[in-house]
């Protein structure tokens, strides 16, 4: 199949898929003109920044493993997988189109290196958010203490982010023990998940010698989290919402955000919404908000101009092609 004709059908695809989440209702952007002013533009501008401050956290992890891919292409592969993301279960199905295309054009032996840096990034991504919501809850700690909820929410991130943590420290101070751990299992139906995990833990050794590129990684991710998780603090201004102060607005953004990479409807439709705006009244301990909709504040933001932008991205799946040849382990650097 040539160039044309695999291209055509890239836009056959975008088309129907856009016109299959309109018609039945998945995305409705009716009410998308009506709000429409400077300052949702403004946030919309917001939202494509972070694009590619995400990209080169992941781009960095690329370069850093050796691979000789350009920026360019990473952010082609990247926001690929943001299209995608509005269709699949969860908001994270992203990563599979990501690791989908890794997966054809890295050369066989250097699959697995390139695939991880997926996972790889999702982890700093995960715990950066996780930093970022335990660290403004210190400014909350007054609330958590006549809150019993929201101290047990805060007492269930901190345990997750210290989880992690205490995770890597095992696995960076104890790589022989665990090694020889699972070398030494000696059960034959499970050898090839045995030989998986070890490859694995190989490559994730190989960090071990990064901690500057994984630091520059976290602090990018910190700082992007803050960016798009601000958008939602903007958005309540523009709809007369704005209930909660910053860092609440943060921290509630960021855990509707982790909820909606659930894998339960496309995209995590309805799932970000309904977490949006538990959490609010949470926060606000006052039962004549429950009567409001905060939920709104994320479906604007989120569900209507994110995937505005997550649409636009399928330009990215149409013009992704084949490489000149496959990423392979070089010196090669191309901005």
């Amino acid at each position: 199949m040539n160039k044309f004709f695999k291209t055509l059908l890239k836009i056959i695809v975008v088309t129907i898929l856009i016109f299959v989440m309109l018609e039945f209702k998945i995305i409705d952007f009716k009410e998308l003109p009506n709000i429409l002013n400077y300052q949702v533009l403004l946030v919309l501008l917001i939202i494509v920044l972070t694009l590619p401050i995400a990209n080169y956290g992941w781009w960095l992890l690329l370069k850093d493993a050796g691979y000789d891919i350009s920026f360019r292409s990473s952010f082609q592969i990247y926001t690929t997988g943001v299209f995608f993301n509005i269709f699949m279960p969860g908001g994270s199905g992203g990563d599979i189109v990501k690791c989908v295309y890794l997966y054809q054009y890295t050369e066989k032996n250097q699959r697995s290196s390139s695939i991880l840096t997926v996972l790889i990034s999702r982890i700093i991504g995960l715990h950066a958010l996780l930093f970022l919501t335990m660290f403004l809850s210190i400014f909350l700690f007054d609330k958590a203490l006549n809150n019993q909820a929201i101290f047990n929410l805060f007492f269930l991130i901190y345990s997750i982010f210290f989880l992690i943590l205490l995770l890597i420290i095992l696995l960076y101070f104890f790589k022989d023990l665990i090694f020889h751990g699972i070398s030494s299992l000696k059960t034959k139906k499970f050898l090839r998940v045995k030989e998986i995990i070890l490859n694995i833990l190989k490559i994730i050794y190989t960090y071990k010698n990064k901690k500057l590129t994984l630091f520059k990684c976290w602090i990018i991710s910190v700082i992007n989290h803050t960016l798009f998780l601000s958008t939602f603090y903007f958005m309540s201004l523009i709809l007369d919402l704005n209930v909660l102060n910053f860092f609440e607005s943060i921290i509630v953004g960021g855990l509707s955000m982790i909820s909606n990479t659930i894998p339960i409807t496309p995209g995590g439709l309805g799932i970000g919404e309904s977490v949006y705006n538990y959490f609010t009244i949470l926060f606000l301990d006052n039962p004549t908000y429950e009567v409001l909709t905060f939920g709104t504040i994320f479906f604007i933001t989120f569900r209507l101009l994110f995937t505005f932008v997550a649409l636009i991205c399928g330009i990215s799946f149409i013009m992704l092609g084949k490489p000149p040849k496959k990423y392979t382990l070089s010196n090669y650097s191309e901005y």
